[in-house]
């Protein structure tokens, strides 16, 4: 199965934007000129791949390169196709056309450095194997309950004030930090493993991006506005790794400057921060009282009003995807695109993405703002409230392939397909 984040679904948006060449082609110099200057000195692989820029609107694609496969025509100064509907269209790496692409949405940013940064974070999820860091992307549920988001944004604010210092400071803010971290997962017992996977993809993805495009002198500055994004009320279960991955590996920059060349698959890039501070984390004191200057309190009784506040949301998320009617649809071979920052974990029954793409053999759902329910162990997904023929509902299209038919389900106004 595939996962792919940061996708834009257009539908039903009267205004959609389109694909801006002139910026475009600009977009593919900048990143040929970050790819020499960086010169593969971070991680011993040049970061070069060619770059396919996507109106998500059209599916239209464009490229500096053509494909290998003769899908691509020249037009003027660059080659173009539109992207086959089965094909999941989101910021990410894709193989297509008999080549391994850096898929990245329109529109772009108008903010050259923000605009570099995506365009190299999403670089570096097409070398990134060859670094010796696998493409991981595993949901992070407990991220959502009261006590993660507690934990998350001490940890954030901690990182925040490490990056600010420096000297003994800055060290006592690293380990304030990974102290807040521990709590977190000694709530959530097998945590380490996916927030490490996650923020390795993500995280040295938005590190990659930083320190090949911003001058060193700024990069606290841009790591602590990402840091600063976790304060909000959104979704943090995908999107943490952004701020707090590319916040780990900048102080590694100032702690360790061999760090990377220690980077496996398993790696916490925090650990390895206290392995460069000799720190040993299983004895970090946890106390509250170490984190009053974080505003504990404070969160904990912000994430609390919070906590009721989703389980009225999960009531409602529950009726619309397990008690109310539903089209069900099974999954062997998916292919998915969702935006990170909208992600809500349903306890117990799986996750719900919105907005949704995906693909399988049966064809593609599309659903905008209205989602759907992926279970845990992702053999199904759900969409709500089917009309009659259960092909569309509030929000979502079903496109079957040939071949494949919607049939009732066991319960009336349920519809599930099957191979005619």
């Amino acid at each position: 199965m595939i996962f792919t984040g940061m996708l834009v679904l257009l539908a039903g948006n009267p205004h959609p934007p389109r694909l801006d060449t002139t910026l475009a082609r600009r977009a593919m110099l900048e990143a040929a000129f970050y790819s020499e200057r960086e010169g593969g000195s971070l991680w011993g692989v040049p970061l070069s791949t060619p770059l396919l820029i996507v109106d998500p609107s059209t599916r239209r694609a464009i490229s500096n390169v053509p494909d290998s496969a003769g899908l691509m025509t020249r037009t003027g100064g660059h080659y173009e196709a539109r992207l086959p509907d089965s094909m999941a269209v989101a910021n990410t790496s894709v193989s297509w056309g008999r080549r391994t692409w850096a898929m990245v949405l329109s529109p772009l940013p108008a903010d050259s450095l923000e605009r570099g940064i995506l365009l190299m974070h999403e670089v570096w999820h097409s070398v990134q194997a060859r670094a010796r860091v696998p493409l991981v992307t595993p949901d992070n549920p407990h991220i959502e309950t009261a006590s993660g988001r507690t934990w998350l944004k001490v940890e954030g604010r901690a990182l925040s004030a490490a990056l600010a210092a420096n000297g003994w400071a800055r060290r006592q803010a690293m380990t304030d930090a990974l102290a807040a971290r521990m709590a977190r997962r000694a709530a959530a017992p097998g945590s380490e493993v996916t927030e490490r996977q996650l923020e390795l993809s993500e995280g040295l993805a938005e590190f990659t991006g930083i320190a090949s495009v911003v001058p060193a002198h700024e990069w606290a500055r841009v790591a602590r506005a990402r840091l600063a994004r976790l304060e909000g009320n959104g979704s943090l279960m995908r999107s943490f790794p952004y701020a707090t991955g590319a916040a780990w590996a900048l102080l590694l920059e100032l702690t360790d400057e061999g760090w990377r060349s220690y980077v496996t698959e398993d790696t916490d890039l925090a650990i390895l921060a206290a392995e460069a501070m000799q720190v040993d984390p299983a004895t970090l004191d946890r106390s509250d009282a170490r984190f009053a200057a974080y505003g504990l309190t404070e969160l904990r009784a912000s994430e609390e009003a919070g906590r009721l506040a989703r389980a009225a949301r999960e009531d409602s998320l529950r009726a619309r995807y397990l008690t109310g009617p539903t089209l069900r649809l099974p999954l062997a071979e998916m292919n998915m695109s969702f935006n990170p920052n909208t992600v809500e974990p349903l306890p117990e029954a799986g996750t719900v993405y919105r907005p949704f793409r995906l693909s399988d053999r049966w064809g593609v759902l599309d659903a905008d703002s209205s989602g759907a329910l992926v279970n845990t162990n992702f053999s199904e997904a759900r969409v709500a409230a089917p009309g009659e023929g259960g092909t569309s509902g509030p929000g979502w299209r079903l496109t079957l392939r040939a071949g494949w038919v919607v049939v009732p389900g066991d319960r009336a106004g349920d519809y599930t397909i099957r191979k005619r």
